[in-house]
């Protein structure tokens, strides 16, 4: 793989990991206010879940930018799909 495709990659898996993390507190918010039956508690992780599907956005964008930029062969495209 390029050196330009490489960099793509790790900035890809920097917001993987940030969503990944934002999901994770969302989900122990959800199981908290579920068990607590805080109301207040529930409605800021719904509130969180814009953040969520941001980054999921961006993800799907840089994903089809890179595959139609790079062109990677099949096996670089394990570590996007």
């Amino acid at each position: 793989m390029e050196n330009h495709l490489v960099a793509e990659l790790e900035a890809l898996k920097k917001v993987l990991l940030t969503m990944a993390g934002e999901v994770e507190s969302q989900i122990t918010g959800a199981v908290r206010a579920l068990i607590e039956r805080d109301s207040a508690r529930a409605e800021a992780v719904i509130a969180g879940d814009g953040a969520v599907d941001e980054h999921e956005i961006e993800v799907d964008r840089r994903v089809v930018e890179l595959v139609v930029r790079e062109r990677p062969m099949a096996r670089d495209l394990r570590l996007v799909f």
